[in-house]
């Protein structure tokens, strides 16, 4: 799960996200919702990349262990940070995400005025500001230490903590507690799952009414295929994400400070949080393929014109 699952995850990842952002692109970032795909597609990305780089070691173990080690030293001290920072730019956007659907869905008419592409970017600026304050200060917990094998020339990298981790542990764990789980977790979380119930309840109000099927039908269909999709995503962000919370708030618990809990079974909850965690960056390329003709006949066209050049 660590090593070929993981890697395959991610790598699809990250050719899934860079040709959103490329079709996302080439239809211009008119409104809205193409504006958030563009946001969600590039933390995706980054994440999943980074997400490939943390996991590649698992299949280096099996030919230097110590290479690997040293490896996995330095990506903790140094590309650990842009993971968290990534998974923090994602629960906070699919909250945004699915709000802005909600005021299309209830209010259709006033959702121009309400979320317009200046309102939008400055709350995506100001996330981007937020998840980045909100994982900095972990840049100065650790450093690479440097070992040297007995009886041997070689030498490997281990993670040490800093001063300033050792001195502060207790607050800077609370902090972390309070800020990564409640802050930038479940309440994010709980916004977006209450968004999308509300937008569920909406539709299906609305497709008993014969008067919003026409309206569906004709004027606002691929408006709803929109509200439709990003729902989807939200949904699936929901469905990955509440189980990714609450392992984290078990593991966090009493059981395991008082020992009911092995390492290794801590290890495996971990991991699966993991997979749950690329689960979303993975899936949401085909779920706008799939359900936007929008997006799809884009990117049908995009890979019809590239196929002819490289024909030519």
């Amino acid at each position: 799960m660590n090593g070929y699952l993981h890697i395959f995850m991610s790598l699809i990842g990250v050719i899934g996200n860079i040709l959103v952002i490329t079709v996302v692109y080439r239809q211009g970032l008119k409104d809205t919702p193409q504006i958030l795909m563009m946001s969600l597609a590039a933390s995706d990305a980054l994440f999943s990349t980074v997400t490939l780089v943390i996991h590649v070691p698992n299949i280096i173990f099996n030919v230097d262990f110590y290479l690997a080690k040293t490896i996995v030293t330095y990506i903790n001290v140094y590309v650990v940070e842009i993971y968290y920072f990534t998974i923090v730019l994602s629960f906070c956007t699919f909250p945004l995400i699915s709000f802005e659907r909600m005021i299309a869905v209830y209010f259709p008419f006033q959702v121009s005025q309400i979320c317009t592409t200046f309102r939008i970017k400055c709350v995506l600026s100001s996330l981007y500001v937020y998840s980045l304050a909100a994982t900095i200060i972990s840049v100065s917990y650790f450093y690479p230490l440097w070992l040297e094998i007995p009886f041997s020339n070689r030498s490997y990298a281990v993670v040490d903590q800093t001063d300033f981790l050792k001195n502060n542990l207790d607050v800077l764990n609370l902090s972390q507690i309070i800020i990564l789980m409640y802050l930038l977790s479940i309440i994010p979380v709980s916004v977006t799952t209450i968004c999308c119930l509300m937008i569920i309840l909406k539709l299906v109000r609305n497709s008993r009414s014969r008067l919003s099927k026409a309206k569906i039908q004709t004027k606002n269909s691929r408006n709803m295929q929109v509200v439709k999709m990003l729902l989807t995503a939200c949904i699936l962000s929901c469905v990955s994400t509440i189980p990714t919370v609450a392992i984290d708030i078990f593991t966090q618990s009493e059981y395991t400070e008082e020992g009911f809990m092995t390492l290794e079974f801590t290890e495996v909850l971990q991991t699966i949080n993991h997979i749950l965690f690329q689960l979303s960056p993975t899936l949401n390329f085909f779920i706008y393929l799939t359900m936007s003709s929008k997006f799809s006949a884009k990117f049908k066209q995009i890979f019809q014109q590239n196929s002819n050049k490289l024909c030519c």
